[in-house]
This record gives structure tokens, C-alpha cells and sequence, in this order.
């Protein structure tokens, strides 16, 4: 686990920071490569990630703002807790999700662009970011798992908050969980991958990203350690909202099926 890329007087770059960057810059290449393949503007692509990315990462940190009060915490007014707070760790992904999907369907409105064809040309490079991504939260030491999951557990570093946190339990070891969500972002990404000539109604490729990443979601949480103020039902936040996310795609993925006008995609490469 190396959290600092490059430390130094003069300057330090969090290996997070940096797998995020790369993870942004991965989504936009492939999508652009997906949506040129597909006859649409690749130029689009870097332009909605110009906006995507600040409102993702704005969309993160007031989750996790949130979610700190929603457990009783407060937020001093004192200046240097507010930068630490604003500016430092602690991100919640579906608060970026959620955001940065707004933000991509406003963008598409407001340039009248089809949303749908575009959405199912980044899926699968969704699920290339939700890989690079997740190996930042191993790497920082973030999102780590229950304790002493033998032969799968790992030994943090004590400067690391899952080092803290495995320290203070008297764990040998934590299971990586991060490593498990990168993972399943590869495998997500492969399956939409062969789902993409298969599928012939326009958006079905991005509803299908949407249920294979909630469904990772819930068995992942399953791995993580959460504190008990953090469940509800047995059940975690994240899980709670993905199971909604589940229920809403298959919702409006029947609507897609039984419209009678529904868009049909084109050609063999599912051009829309």
C-alpha cells in the first residue's frame, strides 16, 4: 500500500488523487473510442467530463458531509476543519454517481443530444473507472474490509487509517475489499462489453451497468466494515440505494420493452 505516489518538500501526490485522475482520463479515451465506432460526436466526450468531473466530486463530498451529520456528527465553523473537511479525504461514490449522471443529462439537454445512445457508449468504460478508482481506495488505505478474513486478508500500515482502524481491533489482518470493487469494475466492464451487440433497445447498456454495479455493490458491502450507526435493517446505506437503484432500472427497462415506438438500434455495431 503506497498512499503518497511522490512525497516530498516540494511536492506530493496522493496516489489517490492520481488513480482518479488516470480513471477519468481512461473513461474518456475509451468512450470517445466507443462513441466514434458507434457514429456519434467523440468530441463530446471530453467536453461532458470537463463538467462530470467537478460535479462528481462535489456530489461526493456532500454525501459524505451528509451522511457525518446524518450520524450525529457536527462541523465546526473553525476555518482549517472546513479545508480539512472540503479539501481532504472522504468521499462517498454514489454521491459522485448520482451527480455526475445529472450533470451528463443536463449537458445532453441542453446540447440536444441523445442522452441514451451516449450513455450506453461510456458504460463500459464506467466500469474501466470504477477498476482504476478502486485501486486509489486500496492504495490511501479507504473503504477497507472486515477483519481477519483468512487467507484473503491483508496487513495495513499503521499511518493508514485501515492500518489505524486493524491496530486498534487487534486484526492480523483486513480483508481488501477495495481490490474486490476494482475487480468487479473489470468484470462489469467485460460483461457490457459482450452485452453490447446483444442488446438491441437504446439505453438498455447503461440500465445494464447500472444493475451489474449495484448488484457488485450489495456483495461488496457485505465485505466492508461499516459501524452499526451505518445500517439500517441489517442492511448498509449503500446497500439500501442500490437495491433502489436495482428496482428503478428494471422499472424503467420494462418501459423500454413494452413501448410501442421503442428505438430500435442499428446496424450490427448497435449503432443508434
Amino acid at each position: 500500500m503506497h498512499p503518497w505516489l511522490l512525497h516530498s518538500r516540494t511536492l506530493s501526490i496522493p496516489t489517490f488523487a492520481f488513480c482518479m485522475v488516470v480513471g477519468f482520463a481512461a473513461v474518456t479515451l475509451f468512450a470517445g473510442y466507443r462513441t466514434r465506432a458507434k457514429g456519434l460526436d467523440p468530441n463530446v466526450c471530453p467536453a461532458l467530463v470537463l463538467w462530470v468531473i467537478p460535479a462528481s466530486l462535489v456530489g461526493a463530498k456532500i454525501f459524505a458531509i451528509s451522511h457525518h451529520l446524518l450520524q450525529g456528527g457536527a462541523i465546526p465553523l473553525q476555518f482549517w476543519y472546513l479545508k480539512r473537511v472540503l479539501l481532504g479525504g472522504g468521499l462517498i461514490a454514489y454521491g459522485g454517481v448520482f451527480a455526475g449522471l445529472l450533470t451528463a443529462y443536463l449537458y445532453m439537454r441542453i446540447r440536444k443530444l441523445d442522452f441514451l445512445a451516449y450513455a450506453d457508449a461510456f458504460a463500459p468504460a464506467l466500469g474501466l473507472g470504477v477498476c482504476i478508482m478502486r485501486l486509489g481506495c486500496f492504495f490511501s488505505g479507504c473503504c477497507w474490509g472486515k477483519g481477519d478474513f483468512t487467507p484473503l486478508a491483508i496487513s495495513f500500515p499503521i499511518q493508514s487509517r485501515a492500518g489505524i482502524f486493524q491496530a486498534n481491533h487487534g486484526h492480523d489482518g483486513l480483508f481488501p475489499s477495495q481490490l474486490l470493487a476494482s475487480m468487479d469494475g473489470l468484470i462489469i466492464m467485460g460483461i457490457l462489453l459482450w452485452l453490447d451487440r446483444r442488446m438491441r433497445i437504446k439505453g438498455t447498456l447503461f440500465l445494464a451497468f447500472v444493475v451489474l454495479y449495484a448488484t457488485a455493490r450489495v456483495g461488496e458491502d457485505y465485505t466492508r466494515f461499516y459501524e452499526s450507526t451505518e445500517q439500517m435493517l441489517s442492511l448498509t446505506y449503500n446497500q439500501w440505494i442500490s437495491l433502489a437503484a436495482i428496482s428503478v432500472s428494471g422499472f424503467i427497462a420494462a418501459r423500454f420493452a413494452a413501448r410501442p415506438e421503442k428505438v430500435q438500434m442499428e446496424g450490427p455495431g448497435g449503432k443508434g
